[in-house]
């Protein structure tokens, strides 16, 4: 097809394409600006449910403004095809890098690292997950910085006809076990994916390397990789670590978030220099690895880099179905027996996707709850030179858009009304009487957006606001199909405020007899909270030991003391997490070095051992670390 034009751009030349839809550099008519615009396949808008996925996914993709994101800059329909612009990188894909020979020193890796879990944060704060982390959708700009492409492509395509249902989403090689297991993924996910990348910068490939689909898939679900430092040396044992906590097959066993890896990742940068620094003199950092180049002092792939390779993120896009060749010739019987280093990579380097269920952490906003609809109307028609049958929309329309939203959102907020004079408090009822003639109420769809957004938020204040509109919903629409849905909601606002009530009353409540021994447990426990979690959890976990007798005969207020008890374990062990994980860094670095230097300094290794048996050997987390620290010890004092 010879396009010319999307919208209020004109096609300046072809980018990509590939089995979902093409990709091509667009000048915008006004601004002049260069944009990379996604024509999808024709046949995909023609299918059920797609035109409600894409325009939910790409209100997803505008949400997301980080320098480290490749940002949205709008979308639209043209004579029936689907579209939308995004920013024009000007750089190269670190996977192009990496066919290119090139391999990163650790140094490197983290710096990368901690610039992927900026964009990583952003976005989990939001309630996104990216689902299809890989070395292609990380793009190295000019001035070496990295950023993060396509958000949301992977659930965008992800029940169209022309993949499997029930298949696993992301791209085999560099997919969590649950994604190809194919059940609920999560933040983790993202995490994992994120521990493969930083494997193959390091060791030149992928974790697992295979010649078919189904293997990769189960080696993912059930095989070890081996330590990134067998196969690459001078690898930072603390990086190594890390690496080996983000392969984990479990989602609970892996760091849990992407500012607690940014913050271990610097970690490890100040273990070395202190461990350089204690040395007397740097350690080696210069690229490694077996049969790989080093890159000169000139190479445009040395970080940071001044690239000029001038590649769009979309061009990188654009070489995806060339998996699709090699992993078919891999199973043709008539293909050569060996397979060369670059083709194993390719074979991995294969995506597949699927539909997941939404949760209630993250809603669908399918209809009715969509914001916007692709539909064609003389008032949509907004850019100039855009011919018939054309709709486009900027992401700053849209923006617009949601603060008019807020604003009615803001207008139906439940006001609390403060004391004053009687004139006064009839002056709001006249207000409030003319409204109710004058105006009418929101109609249900709109409180159902509302009740949305305010759940994919998910802070506590949200989902109590979330609770409020419920109720309005209710009384205004007490047949409404969706109140049902919404009944988890309500649940959990109720617990939220059960939950800050007895947290504010418990310093009073324990000066007096509470009302049952179930309480004064309970309120006893989470004293405990701020000075020791550890000894909160043991507490809570006892109450609900001596509690867990279904014979025992139990009212509403011990039902809901004991799901107080399981929330805050979880609550307070996921805390305990983020801190452990932080701190094991730190303590497996200090292990390490005192396990190094005990033959030649015994003295400063058995200080360092007794240091982290006293301050850490009451912390169930550092189990592990303090029984290495104590047998290195008992050996040390045994000595001569």
């Amino acid at each position: 097809m010879d396009l010319t034009r999307l919208g209020p751009y004109r096609v300046t030349r072809k980018l990509g394409e590939g089995a979902m839809g093409s990709v091509y550099q667009g000048v915008h008519d006004g601004s002049g600006k260069v944009a990379a615009l996604k024509l999808l396949a024709t046949g995909l808008a023609h299918q059920e449910g797609f035109r409600l996925r894409f325009e939910s996914e790409i209100e997803t993709l505008r949400r997301l403004e980080h320098p480290n994101i490749v940002g949205c800059l709008g979308f639209g329909e043209q004579d029936g095809m689907l579209f939308y612009a995004m920013e024009y990188v000007e750089g190269t894909s670190l996977d192009d890098v990496l066919k290119q020979g090139r391999r990163f020193t650790w140094r490197e890796v983290v710096d990368l690292g901690i610039q992927i879990c900026t964009a990583l944060k952003h976005a989990h704060d939001r309630g996104i997950i990216h689902r299809d982390l890989k070395p292609a959708n990380l793009m190295l700009t000019q001035d070496g910085s990295v950023k993060l492409a396509d958000f949301g492509i992977a659930r965008l395509y992800g029940s169209t006809s022309m993949t499997m249902t029930g298949a696993p989403v992301g791209t085999a090689s560099f997919m969590s076990p649950e994604q190809a297991e194919g059940i609920k993924i999560t933040d983790r996910s993202d995490l994992y994916c994120l521990g493969c990348v930083f494997y193959a910068l390091l060791a030149g490939r992928p974790p697992f390397v295979a010649k078919s689909m189904t293997r990769m898939l189960n080696m993912q679900m059930n095989d070890t990789s081996e330590p990134v430092s067998s196969l690459v040396s001078n690898v930072p044992q603390e990086l190594d670590w890390i690496i080996g906590k983000l392969l984990e097959k479990k989602p609970e066993d892996r760091i849990p978030t992407a500012a607690m890896l940014s913050r271990s990742l610097q970690a490890v940068i100040d273990a070395v220099n202190l461990r350089d620094q204690t040395l007397g003199g740097p350690v080696e950092t210069q690229p490694f690895g077996r049969n790989q180049r080093v890159a000169p002092a000139d190479d445009p792939t040395r970080l940071p880099s001044r690239s000029r390779i001038g590649q769009s993120v979309d061009e990188a896009l654009a070489h995806e179905d060339d998996a699709d060749a090699t992993l078919a010739s891999a199973a043709d019987p008539g293909a050569a027996p060996t397979v060369a280093a670059n083709d194993l990579y390719e074979l991995a380097d294969e995506t597949v996707a699927s539909e997941d269920q939404p949760t209630l952490a993250s809603p669908s906003r399918a209809a009715p709850g969509s914001t916007f609809k692709l539909e064609e109307d003389e008032d949509d028609k907004r850019s100039a030179g855009s011919g018939p049958g054309t709709v486009y929309i900027t992401a700053q329309e849209a923006a617009e858009y949601d603060a008019e939203a807020e604003r009615e959102r803001e207008r139906l907020r439940p006001r609390i009304i403060s004391s004053g004079t009687v004139w006064a408090l009839v002056a709001i009822v006249v207000i409030i009487a003319g409204t109710w003639f004058f105006r009418r109420p929101p109609s249900g769809d709109r409180l159902v957006m509302f009740i949305e957004r305010a759940v994919e938020d998910g802070s506590n204040a949200s989902i109590e606001e979330a609770d409020d509109y419920i109720k309005e919903l209710a009384r205004l629409y007490p047949d409404h199909p969706r109140l049902v849905e919404f009944e988890p909601v309500q649940q959990e606002a109720r617990f939220i405020r059960l939950e800050r009530r007895m947290k504010k009353q418990a310093t009073k409540r324990l000066r007096r007899q509470p009302a049952s021994p179930l309480e004064r447990m309970y309120l006893e426990a989470i004293s405990y909270e701020e000075i020791n979690p550890d000894r909160c959890i043991a507490k809570l976990q006892a109450m609900l030991d001596l509690y867990n007798d279904p014979t025992l005969e139990k009212d509403q207020m011990m039902r809901d003391y004991l799901t107080l008890a399981i929330r805050k374990i979880d609550r307070i062990g996921k805390r305990i997490d983020e801190y452990a994980s932080e701190h094991l860094v730190m303590l497996n670095g200090r292990v390490a070095y005192a396990e190094k230097i005990g033959q030649t300094n015994p003295d400063e290794a058995a200080g360092l051992c007794r240091a982290v048996i006293e301050l850490y050997g009451d912390k169930t987390w550092a189990a592990d670390v303090v029984a290495r620290a104590r047998t290195l010890f008992d050996q040390l004092s045994a000595q001569p």
